[in-house]
């Protein structure tokens, strides 16, 4: 929503094209064929091309105040050039990593054991549905004692285990599972089952640890100043934590929609917030 100049809001869709261009291409990536992505990456380009050919030959300057035709037809140029240019781009990215994920040595082990190192890329939680289920996405480095190209996986372990949800983000571990390729494309490789308590290999990076202290930090003064609930809540909602939150709330969030309030909307917030503190420092 902007002000115009005579004071009258004026809504503003400037970014609706090309946001929902990115989520088209998004979605058509992960729920269609390859071939359909590669069509939709083609005609995104003859889009582009001609966007850029034509404001070439404007010489890309908007008209004067007076001519609204020339203005508006200098406007939809610039929106397609850059609506295409953000779908070129979204689709090109998940072709390529739609190609490593089905090329994943990983994936060839469907339905077999194997030993794996990998490393948490979040917290683990409790799986609402069965409390005796926990689940973690992690980054798998290496299967059978070879390195692999590093790749996201879902691993599903009992949480009975101490060691599976006291895993930290960062840490390597090594653990025995069976593995899964789950339907559907997606850009997991698979769904490990774990066999068994993983092994520490490696504890996490220094920047990983001093993250981890913070939050916990930050968990311990919202258990002491807050109710149950709010403690949970708060920290999902300001730093992306999930992990003392109650099954009942996230289904809450769910049900209304809101549940990227919880983790992806606290946690850019907390990149954002940390970026511009030091960046004002540094100024």
């Amino acid at each position: 929503m902007t002000v115009a100049a005579e004071g009258v809001p004026v809504l503003d869709l400037r970014l609706a094209c090309p946001a929902a261009a990115c989520w088209s291409v998004t979605w058509i990536g992960l729920e269609h064929s390859r071939s359909a992505l590669t069509v939709t990456i083609l005609v995104a380009i003859g889009l582009l091309v001609s966007g850029v050919l034509a404001g070439v030959a404007r010489g890309w300057q908007p008209p004067s105040r007076g001519r609204w035709f020339g203005m508006r037809t200098w406007f939809g140029t610039s929106l397609v050039v850059a609506t295409a240019g953000l779908a070129f781009g979204t689709g090109v990215a998940l072709l390529v990593r739609a190609d490593r994920v089905d090329a994943h040595p990983l994936r060839q082990l469907d339905g077999g054991s194997v030993a794996v190192v990998l490393s948490a890329t979040e917290d683990p939680r409790v799986s609402g549905a069965n409390p005796d289920l926990v689940w973690v996405r992690a980054r798998v480095h290496a299967a059978d004692g070879r390195t692999v190209t590093p790749a996201d996986v879902l691993v599903f372990a009992s949480s009975q285990s101490d060691k599976w949800l006291g895993l930290r983000v960062g840490e390597r571990v090594r653990a025995l599972v069976t593995v899964r390729v789950p339907d559907g494309r997606g850009l997991v490789v698979a769904a490990l089952t774990a066999r068994g308590p993983p092994t520490q290999i490696s504890e996490a990076p220094g920047y990983l640890r001093l993250a981890e202290t913070v939050r916990s930090r930050f968990r311990e003064l919202c258990a002491t100043a807050l109710g149950h609930r709010k403690a949970g809540l708060l920290p999902g909602l300001v730093v992306g934590d999930t992990s003392a939150g109650e099954a009942t709330v996230d289904e809450q969030f769910r049900r209304a929609g809101l549940t990227h309030l919880l983790a992806v909307s606290g946690a850019n917030f907390a990149l954002i917030v940390g970026m511009a503190v030091l960046l004002a420092g540094v100024i």
